[in-house]
């Protein structure tokens, strides 16, 4: 019985939300990503260890 109703509800949903909406919205979520992994980079590399590095040095 849920398939016919998951199907029916991707229908409207994708009627609602055009594909070209969702597209913008996920460029824009990886946009943000590779600015926060940018930040992070540059705030130092303590944040991120290195895979030489099991514990950073203290």
């Amino acid at each position: 019985m849920g398939n016919w109703q998951e199907c029916l509800g991707r229908i409207l949903r994708s009627r609602f939300e055009p594909s070209s909406e969702v597209e913008a919205r996920q460029e824009r979520r990886a946009e943000e990503l590779k600015r926060i992994r940018k930040e992070r980079l540059s705030a130092g590399v303590h944040t991120t260890p290195r895979l030489g590095q099991s514990q950073p040095e203290h």
